[in-house]
């Protein structure tokens, strides 16, 4: 009788681990914040805008998109917008990268003193938006 019930303790010791780890794995999610976010004037041909994307949550984030103005970049003509890295980069979780967005002169809805809406959308389908001014 006393290795029966030795036997239930330890086997619900040991599925009260599993759930908790099952549990906090499918909650693991990435959160992407854009503390920093700057533009420059690169003379008579366009701008650089500098993105830093810093990765809070407990799952790694994949950029797959950008989004400028509610238009995909490369909405905005052949050759009018680079991105680097390119755009299909990851983010681990607890750690940063900096986008570089190269936008010639001439691309539509850029010009000195507009503010330009830059959103990052992920592979899990979340969007992060960040309003720029452009100088």
């Amino acid at each position: 009788m006393l290795f029966l019930v030795f036997v239930t303790v330890v086997v619900a010791i040991t599925n009260a681990f599993w759930m908790g780890g099952l549990a906090s794995n499918l909650t693991k999610r990435e959160q992407v914040e854009i503390p920093i976010v700057s533009a420059t004037k690169q003379g008579d041909d366009g701008w650089t805008i500098m993105a830093q994307l810093k990765n809070t949550g407990g799952a790694n984030a994949t950029i797959d998109g950008l989004f400028i103005n509610g238009k995909e970049s490369h909405e905005l003509g052949p050759g009018a917008v680079t991105v680097a890295p390119d755009l299909s980069f990851s983010v681990p979780a607890g750690s940063d990268k900096t986008a570089t967005i190269i936008v010639k002169s001439g691309t539509r809805g850029f010009c000195m003193g507009a503010t330009i809406d830059l959103t990052f959308h992920s592979s899990a389908g979340r969007s992060y938006p960040k309003v720029v001014l452009i100088p």
